[in-house]
């Protein structure tokens, strides 16, 4: 059997940054989801800028993702 192997870059996360959520690739986007059952897709760029805390205000999808609690700044609780 042929052995293969990927080297994948680290991705840069901001932790402190993150709400909870899972995330997977479907049909070349990918899908982030929450326990409370928000969704949404993004683009594989977007990802990256989600998971290295550039999703701030002024960036064009932060208040989809603040309210979908993807972002920890200004997220409602109450409202999750």
């Amino acid at each position: 059997m042929e052995q293969r192997s990927l080297t994948l870059p680290p991705l840069e996360v901001a932790a402190d940054e993150l709400g909870f959520f899972r995330w997977g690739r479907v049909g070349g986007r990918v899908l982030v989801t929450n326990d409370a059952g928000d969704w949404t897709f993004l683009g594989e760029a977007e990802l990256a800028d989600l998971l290295a805390g550039r999703v701030v205000d002024g960036h064009a999808r932060f208040a989809e993702l603040q309210a979908k609690g993807l972002v920890r700044d200004g997220m409602d609780l109450d409202a999750l």
